[in-house]
């Protein structure tokens, strides 16, 4: 009996995985590559074949952007997600080295305000 619980909930939590990936426009490479895992392994969970370790899964949740209690909370729905450009811009903005972050926003400002003056 407890297998059988163990394997409904891999399977659930694969789903979630795979849900929020699917949602934000990843695919399981680039999910993979940003938390330091194999896309064999992003796979494998997702499917409920593997499970991963609790360092794992919150390096999951941190590349989804979600506290890690929400890749176990099969039954609400995903929180709301911004489009995959945007996410991919946070994503990007969030892999600079700290001291080149505050050059890239200021170039993202020079633009915003350009294009409301134009």
């Amino acid at each position: 009996m407890a297998r059988r619980r163990d394997q409904d909930l891999l399977d659930r939590v694969g789903l979630r995985i795979r849900r929020l990936r699917d949602e934000r426009g990843l695919t399981q490479r680039q999910l993979a590559e940003a938390v330091s895992l194999e896309p064999e392994s992003i796979s494998r969970a997702e499917a409920g074949a593997i499970s991963l370790s609790l360092t794992s899964l919150a390096g999951v949740a941190a590349g989804l952007d979600v506290p890690l209690a929400d890749l176990f909370d099969t039954a609400r729905p995903s929180p709301p997600t911004a489009p995959p450009a945007e996410l991919e811009l946070l994503r990007l903005f969030r892999s600079l080295d700290p001291s080149l972050r505050e050059a890239a926003l200021g170039a993202v400002r020079g633009i915003a305000r350009a294009r409301h003056t134009s």
